[in-house]
């Protein structure tokens, strides 16, 4: 799919910063947004609106667009059943599950103003990220259609005036391995380029118990060329091209073996499509071909032309092209599915709640930077995000262990869906807390060391269902990355 938007601004140039009062851990961090198309703090802004630079990006170990939703209070996201190349998203209680190419999500996804008109391939791996803002809604005064809800902005870095970048590696659970790197080159004193890429690969969590492959992962790569030029003392442009591609999937998985119930160590596929299969000249084409896993690859185009008609006021000229290409095959074993709720009343005769939408959230983090002497300092990070009970589908059936005597007929039934007894599986998510912490160690010569953790207390909650089947979220995972700025 392609997408070509043009837009004339009233804004000036953004960049993120922070203030003086910041310099030295002092006071409250400054971040200076584009929410309203003009350059503010973000403490200035009349709405609602959470925005993370550079730095916080880094300190909480948020590598995905998925991670920001750990970090906002009242987004609920989550990757879509089976995809985990997409988010879904939930702001003020509006949201959208679906990633076929006719349906508009509700939450826009913006990649330096170029709108991101699809979910397929939304769950960008950050590499050389500005800052992310993320803003409730509605949002269709200056953000235009598809925003009811809120949207939520990732910012590139422009190129540098100076010659400098920096080079990361990490490695961590199941085998994940992790190359960032980025570099600006200046090419005169009006013009620059910036030249950034990523790679990551890992074996995946999930084990496939019929076909001993494992799966779940999070693949790809992805580079950016970005390019700066003052082409007078009035006008500037700002432009890239960014072109990824991302092997993630979502696949129903357990936390005890269907094949073989006793085991409980780890999370659990039972399907026998093969990564590497085909369908046995059942469909035609290339489709007969796909095994099982979901890929996308996106390529962006962005430009941005600035006219400065003053000291307060500016035109932008911002132009995008953006061409998307997924495929997948998933297998969800959902086989003899029950049946699921109508409209607006739930099994139970009761008017369905709204789903992904619990009542409350909370979102809580904090860092310290101690200086150790010798130009080294420490820094411990503790963020955790909580959400109370709610429904994640419409059908919004679950299944409790409580057996129960119909009436007429003196049926046994071994299950029951009115949340009697321990919950098996179905739309109901419980309250849960999902706790991320770091430690860094950084030295003013450039280079810092990464230990981090992500779901550190392993806790399992259920993300989305699909046809009565419940979606959990990943296990615990935990990363080493070594980095160095120049």
């Amino acid at each position: 799919m392609t997408a070509v938007s043009l837009a004339a601004l009233s804004a000036t140039p953004a960049f993120a910063q922070q203030n003086g009062a910041n310099e030295g851990n002092k006071g409250i961090e400054d971040i200076v947004v584009t929410a309203q198309r003009r350059n503010e703090s973000a403490q200035d802004v009349p709405i609602a609106i959470t925005a993370f630079n550079a730095a916080t990006i880094e300190a909480r170990g948020i590598s995905s667009a998925l991670d920001v939703t750990q970090y906002v209070p009242n987004l609920v996201g989550f990757n879509n059943t089976g995809l985990g190349t997409a988010n879904a998203y939930y702001l003020r209680g509006v949201g959208n599950t679906e990633s076929i190419a006719t349906f508009d999500p509700p939450i826009g996804t913006y990649i330096d103003d170029i709108y991101i008109s699809r979910q397929n391939a939304n769950n960008f791996n950050f590499f050389d990220v500005e800052r992310v803002e993320v803003l409730r809604g509605p949002q269709g005064t200056l953000f235009g259609r598809n925003t009811t809800g809120g949207a939520i902005s990732v910012v590139m870095k422009e190129p540098g005036d100076r010659l400098g970048g920096f080079a990361e590696a990490g490695y961590g659970s199941y085998d994940r391995k992790l190359l960032r790197a980025s570099v600006d080159l200046p090419l005169g004193q009006r013009f620059g380029i910036k030249v950034s890429g990523y790679w990551q690969d890992d074996n995946g969590y999930a084990k496939n118990s019929i076909t001993n492959e494992t799966t779940n992962e999070n693949d790809g790569w992805g580079l950016r060329l970005g390019v700066k030029g003052e082409l007078s003392d009035s006008v500037t442009w700002n432009a890239s091209y960014t072109h990824t591609f991302t092997d993630s999937a979502n696949l129903l998985n357990f936390d005890c073996d269907p094949v073989n119930p006793a085991n409980c160590n780890g999370r659990f596929v039972s399907t026998g499509l093969k990564k590497i299969s085909d369908f046995g000249g059942r469909f035609t084409g290339a489709k007969n071909n796909f095994g099982l896993g979901n890929t996308a690859k996106m390529d962006l185009i962005s430009s941005n032309l600035q006219f400065a008609l003053g000291d307060k006021l500016s035109i932008n000229l911002i132009t995008g092209y953006v061409d998307l290409a997924q495929k997948f095959a998933l297998d969800a074993g959902a086989d003899n599915a029950t049946a699921c709720g109508v409209g607006i009343v739930a099994p139970n005769g009761k008017l369905s709640e709204p789903v992904r939408s619990p009542d409350w959230t909370v979102a809580l983090g904090m860092s310290y930077e101690a200086p150790l002497g010798g130009g080294l300092s420490l820094i411990p990070s503790l963020n955790a995000s909580w959400r109370s009970e709610s429904e994640t589908g419409t059908s919004q059936v679950s299944f409790f262990d409580q057996s129960f005597t119909s009436s007429p007929g003196g049926i046994v039934y071994p299950v029951n869906t009115a949340y009697r007894g321990n919950y098996l599986t179905g739309s109901f998510s419980k309250a849960r807390w999902i706790t991320n912490a770091s430690l860094t160690l950084k030295s003013e010569g450039g280079w810092s060391l990464v230990a981090e953790c992500k779901n550190c207390f392993d806790e399992e909650a259920v993300e989305s269902s699909l046809v009565n089947y419940s979606y959990l979220n990943p296990p615990r995972t935990w990363a080493l990355r070594a980095k160095y700025a120049f």
